[in-house]
Formats: C-alpha cells, structure tokens, sequence
C-alpha cells in the first residue's frame, strides 16, 4: 500500500490549472493550532467582549438575552460602537495576517499551470501576488483537507458573528452575508454597518 501525503486538485476558477495541497494528519492540526493559539486566544478574548456588551445593552434595554440578535449597533453608544468595531477590524487583521498565511503554508505544496509575472509561483509568489479567486480556492481546499467544513473555517475568524437575518438588516450580533463567490474563508464576517 502507498499513502499518498497530497492531493492533486484540478482548479474550478482557472482551467488548466493544477495545485497540490497535503492531506493533514492528526499531528500537523495540533501544531498548525499551536502555531496559533496566540490569534485563537485574542479572538476569544475579542468575542467575550463583544458578548459581555451584547448583554450589557440587552440588560439595559430589557431585551431578552437569547433575543440579542435584536440589539443594533446603534444602541451599543458611540464609544463602545468604536470599541466593538476595533475588535472586528483586528479580528479582521489577524484573519489577513496570520490565520490564512499559516493555514496556506501549512497545506500548499505547488501549483501548475499558472505563471506570475513570468515565475513560476511558490506559497508566497501566489499569495501576494497571484489571483485573489485561486489563493482563495487552495485555501479551501487546505481547510477541507484538514478538515473544516466551510462554515467551520466561517466561524474560527469570528466565532460570534453570522450572516444577516432574513430582513437583510445588520445588527450587532450579525453581518452582511459572505461574497457571492461562496467562500469559506474566516473574515467573511468581520464587518459590520449600522441598520438604517
């Protein structure tokens, strides 16, 4: 028995190209989370934050806790409106930053098919200067080789935000709807606007 160590993915936004990504083993998860445990930390604490809020203003208006899905931005007032929003745009910046680089490291081994600027493109070449559409199909494909389903990836950029509610109004608790190229990456949730 030979066990293949990668996988070899034809590209389904650009044809012709092919990337190779590595199936991941129990061992590369523990220290792709240790490597990360630092981010994952500054998220959690970023989240506590915005709930302990969240509640805060639902204990003040008088709104139902499980309801908080109600409370809107503007009820946060302008100083905890800029605070919470500081929280999503660093959660924003480390999504960028640190998540999906070392993600990409961790699971993109090479690519064909494709040329940048005339190179050959290795992790980095194509991360900073290739397609933002493929970097972001290899990049899920990292993410469903070690095991995320794309709502999990979702999740771990922002661990309390969703998608708007089925009026389509954005609250504090809720953001707009991830781009309409169906991506799983972390930061699709990351911003949020005042309902009007």
């Amino acid at each position: 028995m030979n066990y293949e160590s990668t996988v070899t993915c034809q590209s389904k936004t650009f044809p012709g190209v092919t990337f190779v990504v590595r199936r991941f083993t129990a061992g590369m998860r523990a220290r792709l989370r240790q490597s990360l445990a630092n981010v994952l930390r500054i998220h959690r604490e970023n989240a506590r934050k915005r709930e302990t809020w969240l509640n805060q203003i639902c204990d003040e208006k008088g709104i139902d806790r499980a309801d908080r899905g109600s409370v809107q931005i503007e009820h946060l007032g302008e100083d905890r409106q800029a605070q919470f929003e500081e929280l999503l745009a660093q959660d924003d910046l480390l999504t960028d930053t640190e998540w999906k680089p070392r993600h990409f490291d961790a699971g993109f081994v090479s690519i064909d098919g494709i040329t940048i600027d005339g190179q050959q493109p290795n992790g980095q070449l194509l991360r900073d200067s290739g397609p933002q559409a493929l970097y972001a199909e290899i990049l899920d494909e990292i993410y469903r080789q070690i095991g995320l389903s794309g709502a999990e990836a979702e999740n771990l950029g922002s661990p309390t935000t969703s998608g708007a509610g089925v009026d389509g109004k954005v609250s504090a608790t809720t953001a707009p709807p991830a781009s309409e190229t169906g991506s799983t990456a972390p930061e699709t949730a990351g911003s949020i606007t005042p309902t009007t």
